[in-house]
């Protein structure tokens, strides 16, 4: 049986205008974070997330770290949010991404790829207590 691919949540956050450029590390790698300033986080009806409704707040970060002796992108995302009923949920992402010259064309500024951007990965969510909400 061939992998199927399940849309499970939509998350749509705000990224802040500017970054934090922290230079190359001894290895040649390039640190970039980008502040994330809120947006949404919703469960898809029928499905693992069903029923999760969150608020993103201010104050989580985009850590990207780039090699350029290999052309590998890896990315930790952090974030948290408010659920309708007040409570709190955290959210990190994890993931890697081979940056080749079809990638650095679809990247070009006049596609606006971070509009309409779709990871595919795995994550954790969790309530404030500590509590595993939902693995996917």
């Amino acid at each position: 049986m061939d992998p199927r691919l399940t849309h499970v949540f939509t998350l749509r956050a705000h990224v802040a205008q500017d970054s934090v450029q922290l230079g190359s590390n001894p290895t040649g790698s390039q640190k970039n974070i980008t502040a994330l300033e809120g947006g949404i986080f919703h469960g898809v009806p029928n499905t693992r997330g069903e029923g999760v409704d969150a608020t993103l707040v201010p104050g989580g970060s985009d850590w990207v770290l780039f090699d350029p002796a290999t052309n590998v992108v890896q990315i930790d995302v952090r974030t948290q949010g408010k659920l309708s009923d007040g409570s709190g949920l955290s959210l990190q992402y994890t993931g890697y991404m081979m940056v080749d010259e079809q990638a650095k064309r679809f990247m070009a500024p006049q596609f606006k790829w971070t509009e309409s951007t779709v990871f595919v990965g795995r994550g954790r969510c969790c309530f404030e207590d500590g509590q595993q909400m939902v693995e996917y």
